[in-house]
């Protein structure tokens, strides 16, 4: 079954499918699968995966041809059904679901959108309607930009991903106060992403101040984030959608930051710290682990902390 407003390039076999993912399978390789479906919703020429223990039950009456799912599931899977063993279910998942459609775009520019002379696109390079693509701008091959979103200032990579209504290389938020008013200060900088990045719809991404903000490769910004100038984000983070990074902050690769979280300036975070959501991180975290709260804390200090406020709480209300 194919998908309104996605490009489909189904079905496939049991044993290409194997092939194509590097997976070891069970069961019929001719068998032909036409879509990728939730287990409570997926028919019998249709594939489905497990990977969150949440959802086991479900395995054991899906309906779904063939499935995904970790070794550990086995003794789940009913009988007759052909399985594919993944170590990673999840990921092979959004492999298989990227082989039935495709995402790319349609590597032209629409009518609709503004380009400068000066710009430079890349080989098959996607601009939509209403997009505004600044002088001296460099965008990467395959790259697509969305409608309405807006990049000056900026050096994109390949392969990235710019939702509708962001906006990069934006000015940043820089004033000197003289005592009587308040004195913008030019932001001469730029914005240098990497490849395979992607920046969610009304995210804005401000360019440098002198030195450049950098967005470094295989980042992932969701929708409704804000980067201030000179920050630099580290290779495979992500950010999460409200989230907040102030001026000149320095994030290490694989850093995570949940919803609605705040970073101040002029802080680091180091590689492989993961910020809980709401949280708000007031200092430099030298030591990967989980934090969170306000101020953010390590995870077993913060749960630590709520425990004694709910006690504390529980005693004043005896009193």
């Amino acid at each position: 079954m194919a998908r309104p407003f996605h490009t489909y390039n189904g079905p496939f076999k049991v044993k290409d499918l194997a092939n194509k993912l590097g997976l070891s399978y069970e069961g019929d390789g001719e068998k032909s699968l036409h879509d990728v479906n939730t287990l409570t919703s997926a028919t019998g020429d249709e594939l489905t995966f497990l990977d969150n223990v949440k959802y086991s039950e479900f395995l054991t009456t899906t309906a779904a041809g063939a499935v995904i799912c970790h070794p550990k599931f086995a003794d789940k899977i009913p009988q007759g059904m052909t399985v594919f063993f993944s170590e990673m279910p999840y990921v092979d998942y959004a492999r298989v679901l990227t082989l039935f459609y495709p995402q790319q775009g349609s590597g032209k520019v629409h009518p609709a959108a503004v380009v400068d002379e000066t710009a430079k696109l890349g080989e098959g390079v996607t601009i939509g309607a209403g997009a505004y693509i600044g002088a001296g701008v460099v965008i990467g091959d395959r790259t697509v930009v969305e409608a309405n979103a807006t990049i000056t200032h900026a050096h994109i990579g390949t392969d990235c991903i710019i939702h509708s209504g962001a906006v990069i290389g934006g000015d940043g938020f820089g004033f000197a106060f003289d005592g009587k008013q308040v004195l913008k200060v030019p932001q001469v900088g730029m914005v240098q992403m990497g490849d395979r990045c992607e920046i969610g719809a009304c995210t804005t991404v401000d360019r440098g101040s002198l030195e450049n903000t950098v967005i470094e490769s295989d980042v992932k910004i969701d929708n409704l984030v804000q980067v201030a100038h000179n920050v630099k984000i580290g290779q495979g983070s992500q950010i999460v959608s409200q989230t907040g990074i102030a001026g000149s902050t320095k994030l290490g690769k694989g850093v995570i930051i949940g919803g609605q979280s705040g970073v101040v300036g002029h802080i680091e975070l180091a590689d492989g710290v993961m910020i809980a959501a709401r949280s708000g991180v007031t200092k430099t975290l030298t030591t990967k682990g989980t934090y969170a709260g306000f101020p953010a804390v390590e995870f077993r200090t913060w749960k630590k902390l709520q425990a004694a406020i709910s006690r504390l709480a529980k005693s004043k209300g005896k009193s």
